[in-house]
């Protein structure tokens, strides 16, 4: 390979020869841009709640349940838009029947496992709340109930997960992309009319309506393509079943890692009444890079690798080598857009939340948690990137076991620097957990390649 190719960012980014496939480059920016475009609208949700309600014990209370929420649609919708995936692409690949029946079962069966696990969830989280968090009796009274009115959520999530793990498996991007934008204009418009009426009530519900409407929408525009028809039955078939085996270790990987954003705002808590807020709304603003570096990346990258893999099962070097070449296409990218982040942390601060109830006190502390946040930016990519792999491979089990390692260390790591630097610590402690996390995949990642060879 000559000196011209090497620079070719398209031969970088998916590892083929002269003659290989260019479409996962183009798809990548295509989706980079237009899931940017969906996210931005949501992602500015949090700077308006922030100007509308300000700092409080009752945003406290709001975040906290929102938190809860989150953390369950964690472990079950995004495992199910990531790990259906591949399944998809094998059922294309070998022109398999039942590929309707595989994607009903799927949804059957999430619908009745995040229902059963909010109901189980709700009587229990009172009493649990009153031994781990400084909250009022008021305030968990109040957590409750703002809980069960964003409770919808998880249901409608988990069909549009599943919806969109369809669309991304037959490289259909534009829509799972869009959506999110159609869902955040809703949850905006319904808080603005009713926020002075029913209060922190009207975010929950304005959440739940704007999902509805996602909902709709892809669902609409799903019938309209011939991606296979949904099929629902009684019976559960062998697919569907090696799919739950592999999500399994996905899932519980992912509720272990989801902890510790709730380990976080519980310990935040301890603080004082604010700090949660504080703590959400430095994560939003580090929502933004998130979204913009790795939206795109992972959406494309594990449909195209999921393709490859299982069209050419037998080249691991080629996959290997896919996956070298695109952390080192992607890494300095990620820590330059991180760098010049902290560098006009103070203005972009000042621009985002210096216009609404937030005191100055405020926006130095949101300041301060977002820097100790974006340290980690780039960890969090890699840790993304190599995670892709054992998704393609169905080898979710090491996903599982890395969180487990992740969860134990934010908790201490969380507990030694709070008491040096108090709110900042946890989020230091975070951007040292996906540091430590992204060279133990590595490490992982290099053996687990060794060790195929050998197979």
């Amino acid at each position: 390979m000559d000196a011209g190719q090497k620079r070719d960012p398209q031969k970088i980014l998916t590892g083929a020869d002269p003659s290989g496939d260019r479409s996962f480059f183009r798809d990548t920016v295509k989706t980079t841009v237009l899931t940017f475009i969906g996210k931005s609208v949501g992602v500015l949700i949090p700077f308006f709640l922030a100007a509308w309600f300000g700092v409080s014990s009752r945003m406290d209370i709001f975040f906290y349940a929102y938190g809860v929420i989150i953390y369950i649609l964690g472990i079950i919708c995004i495992s199910t838009e990531i790990v259906i995936v591949p399944f998809i692409a094998e059922l294309k690949e070998r022109n398999e029947a039942g590929l309707g029946h595989f994607i009903g079962d799927v949804l059957l069966i999430s619908i009745l496992s995040v229902m059963a696990v909010v109901c189980l969830l709700a009587p229990s989280l009172e009493p649990i709340l009153k031994k781990i968090t400084s909250f009022s009796h008021e305030d968990i009274r109040l957590l409750f109930w703002v809980f069960i009115e964003i409770s919808p959520l998880v249901v409608f999530m988990i069909v549009n997960s599943v919806l969109s793990g369809v669309f991304n498996a037959y490289k259909s991007f534009t829509m799972p992309a869009l959506s999110p934008a159609f869902r955040a204009g809703i949850t905006l418009g319904f808080i603005f009319l009713f926020k002075s009426s029913l209060g922190i009530h009207a975010i929950a519900t304005g959440y739940v309506a704007g999902e509805i409407v996602r909902f709709a929408i892809l669902l609409a525009v799903l019938s309209n393509r011939n991606y296979g028809r949904i099929r629902f039955r009684v019976s559960i078939g062998d697919k569907t079943k090696e799919y739950f085996r592999t999500i399994s270790y996905q899932a519980l990987g992912l509720g272990v890692l989801g902890l510790n954003s709730l380990i976080d705002k519980t310990m935040g808590s301890w603080l004082g009444p604010g700090s949660v807020s504080i703590l959400e709304y430095a994560e939003r603003l580090y929502t933004i890079p998130v979204v913009f570096l790795t939206s795109g990346v992972m959406v494309t990258t594990i449909s195209h690798w999921s393709t490859r893999y299982y069209s050419d099962p037998g080249n691991k070097d080629r996959f290997h080598a896919s996956i070298k070449r695109l952390v080192k296409a992607y890494l300095p990218f990620a820590f330059a857009v991180a760098f010049l982040l902290i560098v006009a942390s103070k203005p972009l601060t000042d621009i985002f939340y210096g216009h609404g109830r937030l005191s100055a006190g405020d926006l130095d502390l949101i300041r301060m948690v977002w820097v100790f946040l974006l340290l980690g930016l780039t960890p969090y990519c890699l840790t993304q990137v190599l995670a892709v792999q054992y998704l393609v491979l169905k080898k979710t089990y090491i996903f599982l076991a890395i969180s487990i390692f992740m969860n134990i260390g934010n908790i201490f790591l969380n507990l030694f620097f709070m008491r040096i630097i108090g709110l900042p610590g946890i989020a230091f402690a975070t951007s040292l957990v996906y540091t430590l996390a992204g060279v133990l995949m590595t490490v992982v990642s290099m053996r687990t390649y060794a060790m195929s060879v050998k197979t």
